[in-house]
């Protein structure tokens, strides 16, 4: 059996949606990766707000119930598309991942120290839409941050990201790559 390598915090992606990621160390693992069936079982949520008690904890309500998803993780070898940046290091921030898989388009960026608190990343298609990022996490130390998008097409090579800052108006672009990505 696996276990996640570390647990899981979902946050709010819009009203009705919420997202959390886990990951899994397959090192080690022995067994089959061609079809790989899958459980998630989810039970004693608490909902939290952003407000707080006078103990200044948050405050909590608990979501009774239980869920369950089955599902089956593939590992075809067109699934998952490793983008290379053309130039990885643009203004002092470095692309260091970019991995489009059917279901997502994973990116982490290295950030320099003097990258404003404003920093977020765009991604955009070929043809220049912009893919919605539903979740971004910083490593430990803030000196890079992952950024979790919507799928990318299976049909686009390429791929455009910016590094903006969302504080200023119109937004400041602060590094731009562009990305290839393998046809499958």
């Amino acid at each position: 059996m696996l276990y996640p390598q570390n647990g899981f915090v979902f946050q709010k992606v819009d009203d009705h949606t919420f997202a959390a990621a886990m990951d899994y160390d397959l090192s080690d693992y022995t067994g089959s990766t061609d079809a790989m069936d899958c459980t998630l079982a989810v039970a004693g949520l608490n909902g939290t707000q952003d407000v707080h008690d006078a103990d200044g904890h948050y405050w909590q309500t608990a979501l009774d119930g239980r869920w369950t998803l089955h599902f089956t993780a593939t590992a075809g070898d067109t699934a998952n598309r490793i983008g290379t940046p053309v130039e990885p290091e643009a203004n002092g921030y470095t692309m260091t991942g970019v991995i489009a898989t059917p279901g997502e388009t994973r990116v982490t960026v290295q950030l320099p120290a003097e990258a404003p608190d404003g920093a977020v990343l765009q991604l955009f298609t070929p043809d220049g839409q912009k893919l919605q990022c539903a979740n971004s996490r910083p490593n430990g130390d803030g000196s890079a941050v992952t950024y979790d998008f919507d799928a990318v097409p299976a049909e686009d090579a390429a791929l455009t990201a910016r590094m903006v800052n969302k504080n200023t108006d119109p937004l400041t672009v602060l590094a731009q790559w562009q990305i290839a990505l393998p046809q499958g």
